[in-house]
């Protein structure tokens, strides 16, 4: 199976050192108004664990092969995976899917 583009840049980004500074440049405008479309960021790379409800992170979506910087809205534990559910600030509702260990990249630290 051929990886797609996006796929491969995840796949770097979780290979980093949990702690490592990542810049990011905002893609959408579903964060406004606290991000920007076009705006830079600095996402560290983080586990899980630390994650807490209201931080801003990155994660990858499979599913539609894009890295989205959304907000945690709910954190939950199932079995012994942490797992939470975001929205963008913009947005009306939650996100349609569940994200887990494997699919965080970081949490945002930093606002250019």
């Amino acid at each position: 199976m051929k990886q797609t583009k996006q796929r491969e840049v995840f796949s770097f980004l979780r290979s980093l050192k949990t702690g490592t500074i990542i810049p990011i440049t905002v893609t959408s405008r579903s964060m406004e108004p606290t991000l920007h479309k076009g705006q830079s960021v600095l996402c560290m790379r983080q586990t899980i664990s630390r994650i807490q409800t209201g931080d801003i992170v990155t994660f990858y979506v499979p599913s539609l092969d894009i890295l989205v910087t959304h907000r945690v809205i709910q954190i939950f534990i199932d079995g012994r995976q942490y797992k939470f559910i975001s929205r963008g600030d913009l947005c009306k509702s939650e996100d349609p899917w569940i994200i887990d260990e494997s699919l965080l990249v970081g949490v945002i630290h930093s606002v250019k």
